[in-house]
């Protein structure tokens, strides 16, 4: 599995993009708009289908959010613990995921729910896909701040070729 690296925007998959420090500079006021979001609706441990809490701690803005329970993995539009709406997608969220999405090749595209994820020491993603979304033509934007991480992308099988980025 060979490792990819790059400073400049690679499509290392048909329609899949890596856009290294696209977001460097305004990473405090994302990561400050993001504080002002949990402080709204706090980061908890969803519970997967089975009951067993994630080890990822999550929240949402937007007009809808991602959960997860015994129910199983959906998008609602309010907040299962508070039963209130999710916050108001920040302006800065709206404006740089619009941004990166046109530049690879994604025109008109609006986000309308921004998951966030907290991984603390320990916390992991299983390889999973992305298809609780109503619209698979639209793009999964995701900024990722922090410690250096590496995700592994299978494509649209989870048995495909993997590759490490």
């Amino acid at each position: 599995m060979p490792l990819l690296d790059a400073s400049e925007p690679i499509e290392f998959a048909p329609g899949a993009w890596l856009f290294p420090n696209h977001a460097s500079e305004q990473a405090a006021d994302i990561l400050a708009a993001i504080r002002e979001c949990v402080r709204q609706a706090p980061l908890r441990h969803f519970m997967t289908p089975g009951n067993k809490p994630m080890s990822v701690l999550s929240s949402n803005c937007g007009d809808f959010g991602w959960v997860s329970d015994s129910k199983g993995y959906r998008y609602q539009a309010t907040d299962p613990k508070s039963d209130k709406p999710w916050p108001d997608m920040p302006s800065i969220l709206l404006h740089e995921a619009t941004q990166i999405a046109e530049q690879a090749g994604y025109r008109d595209f609006i986000p309308n729910a921004c998951l966030i994820n907290v991984y603390k020491p320990g916390a992991k993603m299983g390889l999973h896909q992305d298809r609780d979304e109503s619209d698979l033509n639209e793009p999964v934007v995701s900024y990722s701040f922090g410690l250096p991480a590496r995700f592994i992308w299978a494509g649209q099988t989870r048995t495909g070729s993997k590759q490490r980025i």
